[in-house]
């Protein structure tokens, strides 16, 4: 059993509206490629997941979450990730608010138990 959780890189997609957010959909497609995907996981990237989220009425968002095994992971795929996302996003009217943390309680139906790790 590890003592640290992963790190954790969350991001909003705000859009203009519905049609930006789903041609950012689209053309996310063409640049998140398995290749990156293979440097990425490399470089200690876990998982990429994207949600559309979806409770809050007449607002086109996404949230893009990064998990990494742990800091310097995080560190060894920052650069990258953020050189792709500058080619792309100027391409969308959107704002985005990122957070970053490091877990400290988990559940998952796998393990099926809690898991606390210390707290850094």
């Amino acid at each position: 059993m590890k003592n640290q959780g992963n790190y954790i890189n969350y991001s909003e997609l705000h859009f203009t509206s519905d049609a930006e957010r789903e041609k950012y959909l689209k053309l996310s497609k063409d640049y998140w490629t398995d290749d990156i995907f293979i440097s990425l996981k490399q470089k200690g990237l876990l998982r990429k997941s994207v949600t559309k989220i979806w409770n809050i009425d007449g607002q086109a968002k996404l949230g893009i979450l990064f998990e990494y095994c742990d800091k310097n992971a995080f560190e060894r795929c920052e650069m990258e990730i953020s050189d792709l996302t500058r080619k792309h996003g100027f391409k969308f009217s959107m704002s985005v608010r990122t957070l970053r943390g490091i877990e400290i309680d988990e559940w998952t139906s796998e393990t099926n138990r809690q898991t606390l790790y210390e707290e850094h």
